[in-house]
């Protein structure tokens, strides 16, 4: 079940810029599917594809408005999805064997942390 949100404010943002914002999210539904968390997984694609409407929808230009309210979520499930990895051990190769996707695991975590403050800045931009 989607959220439903409450701020319906939009921002404008760079393309490239929401580009990087559907990687990351597409990368925490990856992990949250193949950790076994179906519903943080079903949120992440949901979040994506929302996210790739918005871009889809403005043909021309370099910046398009999103939802504030989407901003937010994908920066809370791809926060979430990064303190798993730290904290559960949550890893994007489910083959079980050690081959050193353990420090791959560790390094995607600052990446995915800065994401999610992308997020929360281009966020920050409806309050001013």
């Amino acid at each position: 079940m989607r959220p439903v949100r409450v701020d319906a404010r939009t921002v404008s943002a760079a393309v490239r810029v929401l580009g990087r914002l559907v990687m990351a999210v597409a990368q925490a539904g990856k992990y949250a599917s193949l950790n076994g968390d179906g519903r943080a997984a079903a949120q992440a694609m949901d979040l994506a594809t929302e996210l790739g409407a918005a871009l889809a929808a403005d043909r021309v230009g370099e910046e398009t408005e999103v939802p504030v309210g989407l901003l937010d979520e994908l920066a809370q499930v791809v926060e979430s999805v990064a303190g798993k990895i730290e904290s559960e051990g949550w890893s994007i190769c489910p083959c079980g064997e050690a081959h050193e996707q353990d420090e791959v695991d560790v390094e995607v975590v600052p990446v995915m942390r800065t994401d999610a403050g992308l997020a929360r800045q281009l966020r920050a931009g409806a309050d001013s």
